[in-house]
């Protein structure tokens, strides 16, 4: 199980033990503000297994392989303080809740807070 810390730029892997409580918590990815500043909550790529990632203070979504390494999937556009993902009911998208935090104290009339739509290959 993966979770982010927001506070901390990084993400966190906590261990499932046999009987489904939490094990122990280590970090998989390492504080790195300058790719991970706006971490904000994640989903699993179910035939990789590779993490999906909003970077809301950065505008974009990332992909985290197993090696971790980082690969921007989206970036800047319509994206407004990405926030939660989730998959598509089909299973050939992430639903983005794009929040807009910044547009909507910085110029209101710019802000988009919607729910968006990113195609996955």
């Amino acid at each position: 199980m993966y979770v982010t810390n927001l506070d901390q730029a990084s993400i966190l892997e906590i261990a499932v033990e046999g009987d489904g409580s939490a094990g122990a918590l280590t970090e998989f990815l390492a504080t790195d503000c300058a790719a991970l500043s706006g971490v904000d909550g994640l989903v699993i790529e179910p035939n990789s297994g590779d993490l999906l990632v909003p970077i809301n203070y950065q505008q974009r979504i990332i992909r985290v392989g197993a090696d971790k390494q980082i690969t921007p999937l989206a970036e800047g556009g319509i994206l407004q303080s990405p926030a939660t993902l989730a998959w598509a009911p089909a299973g050939d998208a992430v639903l983005i809740a794009n929040a807009a935090f910044e547009a909507t104290t910085m110029d209101p009339a710019t802000a988009l807070p919607v729910i968006l739509s990113l195609p996955i290959e």
